[in-house]
């Protein structure tokens, strides 16, 4: 199915739309403060509340999109 590069283009721009929409909405929806709190911390890494909104999209989009057409 993506044995292009050019055919990744729509389908990374519905999961930015998608993203868009998920931070703009949490950023409605909760306070400032809420979304910059430390969600979890690793070595190297801090992951803030208004990561996590993205990021099951993300990894879904990846895990539905991409990985069932790719070995």
């Amino acid at each position: 199915m993506y044995d292009t590069i050019e055919t990744l283009l729509a389908p990374i721009q519905a999961l930015h739309e998608q993203i868009r929409d998920a931070v703009v909405a949490a950023c409605e929806a909760s306070a400032t403060t809420d979304l910059a709190a430390i969600a979890k911390e690793e070595a190297g890494d801090t992951i803030y509340a208004i990561d996590k909104v993205s990021e099951e999209l993300l990894v879904d989009f990846f895990t539905k999109e991409i990985a069932v057409h790719t070995p």
